[in-house]
């Protein structure tokens, strides 16, 4: 993906268009599908894998500016938090554990008011599974700090809370 970029986004290379979501996107199907793949990978426990595809999109975003992309934003941006907040919650990638938590604060750049107001109140609400949970009190714990350092370090301790919270539910 990352040296056939101008496939899927070939407008003249100016400016705004390098620092804005804006550029058309043209093979759209084929973008998302591949993006799609990308992001199953990042639910699996092949920590390989995952490892090449976290630095992909992260790679992407980087070069590209793939999280600030309507496309991207619209389709994926929700599933890519959810399935990175899962694999935190679940502890199961301990190893990059800071890369997942740079990747997070990258994604939740894009757009601080969806991460924690949409994104990360779905998330609890799907990982209490009909549990007794009170998730206005799991949510409150939640700074919404914007700093990368503060909002890694806030991130990891409301999951750490959380887990104690499920686990104390189930």
């Amino acid at each position: 993906m990352l040296d056939n970029w101008r496939y899927f986004f070939p407008g003249k290379v100016t400016i705004s268009s390098v620092s804005g979501p804006s550029v058309p996107l043209e093979n759209g199907e084929q973008f998302l599908a591949l993006l799609h793949a990308v992001v199953a990978v990042l639910a699996e426990q092949d920590l390989v894998l995952f490892t090449a595809n976290l630095a992909l999109v992260e790679e992407l975003n980087t070069c590209h500016k793939l999280y600030a992309r309507d496309a991207f934003r619209e389709a994926l941006l929700p599933v890519t938090v959810h399935t990175l907040l899962g694999v935190l919650l679940a502890r199961s990638h301990e190893l990059l554990r800071d890369a997942v938590l740079a990747a997070l604060y990258n994604m939740a750049s894009v757009d601080f008011a969806a991460f924690f107001h949409a994104y990360v109140p779905e998330f609890v609400r799907q990982a209490q599974g009909g549990g007794e949970v009170d998730v206005g009190a799991i949510l409150a714990q939640l700074g919404t700090e914007l700093d990368m350092p503060t909002f890694t370090a806030g991130l990891d301790a409301f999951l750490s809370d959380l887990a104690l919270q499920l686990a104390k539910a189930a």
